[in-house]
């Protein structure tokens, strides 16, 4: 009884097991096998496409700066090409422009001299090097599964040389979907870092993913400052007020109609605050496939527009 009882006990487990593996051998790389999408639902246009990115750097005559619409007394100009994939930048103390890129794995360095600039590869073979921050003459590198910092890098531009490892220090999740990452210091002198959600739209473990953290410079000390963070792609701090504004990136597959991103502030005594993924999205709108009661209830809602 007992041997046949351990022996359907351990089918069972092996069955589960192969469900389980084949959910997320179906899901997209990085993503959540508990993804709730539904573009069938959606009426969302599936033809819908991307402009196509061609494979190779447009040359500086090529890039139509000329029909960028602007305020008066303003002026768009190129100030460096031919580095493809750049996403972030950030500036070091020496006037270096740091580039970081998501799918080709590179970090750039940018320089300039006697009114020429120079671009050079600095990192490669990085898994989506997006999130750069920098200070103190320190280049922190957010890769999605390593967190890197270079000391003195602006002495070192030709041979960065081995980087201090904070990877088990920051110890962020390594899933792919939306973590390519955002960092800053703030004006506490803390790392702010994004951290994606791992899905489209999905319940998810609201102390790991959808939320936005800052430490200390090593890696130490770490609290979330903002929860329900679908995607956040830039944020900056007030001059004035000093308060965290960040934007948000809302859901794909909910129709053509919305709901809309988000610009989103952390008021002070606010820092922990619910905005709402992946239960409520834009001013107030619930989620069509992840429903629960009073969806909206504690959801900071984006910032007013004056």
């Amino acid at each position: 009884m007992r041997a046949s009882c351990t022996i359907r006990t351990l089918l069972a487990g092996a069955v589960i097991g192969l469900m389980t593996a084949s959910a997320v051998a179906q899901a997209p790389p990085g993503f959540s096998p508990l993804d709730k999408s539904n573009p069938a639902a959606s009426r969302q246009d599936s033809n819908l496409k991307p402009h196509p990115t061609p494979p190779t750097p447009a040359t500086a005559d090529k890039l139509p700066v000329e029909k960028i619409k602007l305020p008066g007394g303003f002026k768009a100009e190129v100030w460096s090409s031919g580095h493809p994939g750049a996403r972030t930048m950030v500036q070091g103390d020496k006037g270096t422009l740091f580039m970081g890129t998501r799918i080709i794995g590179r970090v750039y360095a940018i320089t300039e001299k006697d009114g020429k600039r120079e671009a050079k590869v600095l990192l490669q073979g990085l898994t989506q090097p997006n999130g750069l921050a920098f200070k103190d003459g320190s280049l922190y590198v957010f890769a999605i599964n390593r967190v890197l910092r270079y000391d003195n890098i602006e002495d070192k531009l030709d041979s960065p040389g081995n980087p201090v490892e904070l990877t088990d220090k920051f110890n962020l999740p390594d899933t792919v979907h939306h973590n390519w990452k955002y960092a800053a210091f703030g004006p506490d002198g803390k790392l702010y870092v994004q951290v994606g959600a791992n899905c489209n739209i999905c319940e998810l473990n609201p102390g790991i993913h959808a939320q936005i953290r800052r430490y200390d410079a090593d890696g130490s000390n770490m609290e979330i400052v903002a929860r329900g963070v679908r995607n956040t792609v830039g944020f900056d701090w007030h001059p004035v007020t000093g308060e965290l504004w960040f934007t948000d990136n809302g859901r794909d597959w909910a129709g053509d109609a919305g709901p809309e991103d988000e610009l989103n502030r952390i008021a002070k005594g606010q820092e922990g605050a619910n905005y709402g993924f992946p239960y409520c999205h834009a001013n107030g709108v619930p989620d069509p496939d992840i429903k629960r009661p009073d969806p909206c209830a504690g959801v900071v809602l984006p910032a007013p527009i004056p």
